[in-house]
């Protein structure tokens, strides 16, 4: 009995002394799992929080993607859209509202915000619901598309007075001045800088147009983008270099005296007069135009000072770029008549001298050296 009682006595010992080392062993066993039951909680931010500017797309509509990322457990999260001070994003709809984001994962999220009031200042709240979870924003920027009707119907408007000016410039060179043909010969367009008003006006708008759209425009236009601006800018001073052009792309030539110099025969290029009136019509359309872009420009600019909210500023600037516009009209017309009517006094002057000759020969010779249908015309 003795031995039996020693024998269960020194294993009890053991076990004692073996019981530190068997819970380490449990311990760490048991831990990861636990760790694994037990997991950090979601930590659901945006990867990158930087403000982006936006243009909407043919829709309207603006359709872009944000990426988000999660240092944590799985988790769902709800997407808010918050205005700023002019409450443009209130009645805003975005899509879509809610997001599930894997555990340490990141995730691009495709969103679209429709039916804002532009120009509009928005934030994108990102929220996971849980106690104490910190609310990340992200700034977005909605611009006007590149241009709006707002811009577009005054356009359309200088371009059907344009083409209205061209048409009673036709009828009255053939009621007063008696030109029945659209096929009237008119020699060769010469860009005067001393009497091309219509086009170095345009050019210097231009320049001054440029100079507000990369300097004092705000990001955040109500009427047209940045970008649409100068498109618009470079469009029209485009359109006054080229005007000449079409004019000279269905001219035709004959072989005549230089007028510079008689004794040497030389290429004499003639257009049509309805080329002319197209011609003239393109560079009144570019003038008027850069007056409204221009006027429009300075509106966005000074939007945000006092003295332009008076409706009084606005109306005083609408009412100077009628005037400036009539008055470019009136220029534009009366020049076209007057060059007109010139190349009508020559022409008839050169068939009265053809007339005095008797042999086909000289008729031909006085054709050839006559310099009355070839007079250059000045560029409007």
């Amino acid at each position: 009995m003795k031995t039996t009682g020693c024998g269960l006595g020194g294993r009890v010992k053991k076990l004692r002394h073996a019981w530190p080392a068997i819970m380490l062993l449990v311990f760490a066993i048991e831990c990861p799992s636990a760790y694994a039951d037990d997991p950090k909680p979601p930590n659901i931010v945006f990867a990158d929080e930087a403000a982006v500017t936006l243009s909407p797309d043919g829709s309207n509509a603006f359709k872009f993607d944000i990426s988000v990322k999660n240092s944590g457990a799985k988790r769902d999260a709800s997407l808010n859209l918050l205005s700023d001070h002019n409450k443009r994003c209130d009645h805003a709809d975005m899509e879509p509202k809610g997001i599930t984001v894997s555990s340490n994962a990141v995730a691009v999220i495709y969103v679209q915000i429709t039916n804002v009031t532009l120009p509009a200042t928005c934030y994108i709240e990102l929220v996971t619901g849980l106690e104490n979870d910190a609310v990340t924003l992200k700034q977005i920027k909605l611009t006007q598309q590149s241009v709006t009707q707002t811009v577009l119907k005054p356009l359309y408007i200088c371009f059907g007075i344009s083409v209205l000016i061209a048409i009673v410039a036709g009828f009255a060179v053939r009621h007063w001045l008696g030109v029945k043909s659209p096929l009237f010969k008119i020699g060769p367009p010469s860009w005067d800088f001393a009497k091309s008003w219509t086009s170095n006006t345009t050019l210097v708008g231009a320049i001054i147009s440029t100079a507000l759209t990369l300097s004092a425009l705000p990001e955040l236009t109500k009427y047209a983008s940045q970008s649409g601006y100068s498109t618009l800018v470079l469009l029209f001073s485009l359109a006054v270099i080229i005007a000449p052009f079409v004019f000279i792309a269905f001219r035709s030539g004959e072989i005549g005296k230089d007028p510079d110099n008689p004794k040497k025969d030389a290429v004499l290029y003639q257009g049509y007069l309805w080329a002319f009136l197209l011609s003239c019509a393109i560079t009144l359309f570019a003038g008027l135009a850069q007056l409204v872009v221009l006027f429009l420009l300075l509106a966005e600019v000074f939007q945000e000072y006092p003295f332009w909210s008076f409706s009084w500023s606005l109306i005083a600037g609408s009412i100077l770029t009628f005037l400036l516009s009539v008055a470019l009209c009136w220029y534009v017309g009366n020049s076209m008549y007057f060059t007109i009517q010139l190349q009508v006094l020559a022409k008839e002057a050169a068939d009265k001298e053809k007339a005095t000759f008797e042999t086909d020969e000289e008729k031909t010779r006085a054709v050839r050296d006559a310099k009355g249908p070839l007079l250059p015309w000045s560029v409007l």
